[in-house]
């Protein structure tokens, strides 16, 4: 089975980074729901799926911790591993940003290396490249590239219009490789002209 490549246009709302200096305790995150701008509807009462804080060039020793009675109040699992502190569960934005806003990033590593540690809301992967989000998914019906396009078109996150991804640009085409296993459709076709994607 393939899977269908979704890209969504998006606000960085969604998203955020910040950077750790070693020796100062860090917070992920000031922003509250109430920061954001939405689009298509949604609010701080929106239900997602979970969310995630990555760190970027993590080592031995870094970790992501959240408040698990917080965590627990609201129905959420955090699990940490490979770099990133991933959420999951149904929940309103605005409880993720509360799960987010209390996050602390917290290492024993010794060497004195800044982090760069950002978070999302939603499964969807963000790229600060292009303010686009990424995600993945199984095409159920009959697995061909209309069946795709067709999917990602009918769908939304967080209010935002989906479409099956266009490469544009090496750094467009390096997030979208990272992380993906097996085929996936993206948007070119060749529909039109036999053997000229477009």
């Amino acid at each position: 089975m393939k899977r269908a490549l979704l890209v969504l246009c998006a606000a960085s709302a969604a998203a955020g980074q910040r950077e750790y200096t070693p020796g100062v305790p860090t917070v992920i995150t000031a922003n509250t729901c109430a920061t954001f701008s939405f689009t298509g509807g949604c609010d701080c009462s929106t239900p997602i799926q979970g969310a995630r804080i990555d760190v970027a060039a993590c080592r031995a020793g870094d970790a992501v911790t959240v408040d698990e009675a917080l965590a627990t109040e609201i129905g959420v699992t955090a699990a940490w591993g490979s770099c990133a502190l991933v959420l999951s569960g149904e929940g309103s934005i605005e409880k993720y940003m509360s799960m987010i806003a209390g996050a602390r990033f917290e290492t024993t590593a010794e060497d004195g290396e800044e982090r760069v540690i950002s978070y999302q809301l939603g499964r969807a992967r963000f790229s600060a490249a292009n303010g686009h989000f990424y995600q993945a998914h199984d095409v159920a019906e009959d697995g061909t590239w209309t069946a795709a396009e067709a999917f990602c078109a009918g769908s939304t996150v967080l209010g935002l219009a989906g479409y099956l991804v266009t490469v544009t640009s090496a750094a467009e085409q390096a997030h979208v490789a990272e992380g993906l296993v097996g085929d996936v459709w993206i948007g070119g076709s060749d529909a039109a002209q036999e053997g000229t994607f477009r």
